[in-house]
């Protein structure tokens, strides 16, 4: 892996003590992604609370990244009816 992305480290190696991840998905279930948050206080652990509220902004990041790219591929098919014409 390093190979692969020389610049990235594993989390494993990185002195995390909360981690949340929520997946980024498609209305078909698809996944786009996910959204990974942590905190290295010792203080500061993540709660029910956090997750839920960190789910809602996967849900909309969700809802954003595919109208984007419905609108991407809208505006493929637009400049294709432009050159047919």
């Amino acid at each position: 892996l390093p190979r692969q992305f020389p610049d990235s480290a594993s989390v494993g190696g990185l002195p995390v003590r909360s981690l949340m991840c929520a997946p980024l998905s498609s209305q078909d279930g698809k996944a786009l992604g996910a959204i990974q948050i942590d905190t290295r206080s010792r203080s500061a652990k993540f709660n029910q609370d956090d997750l839920r509220l960190l789910l809602g902004v996967a849900n909309q990041a969700s809802i954003a990244l595919s109208n984007a790219r419905m609108h991407r591929h809208l505006l493929a098919l637009q400049a294709r009816e432009r050159d047919l014409e």
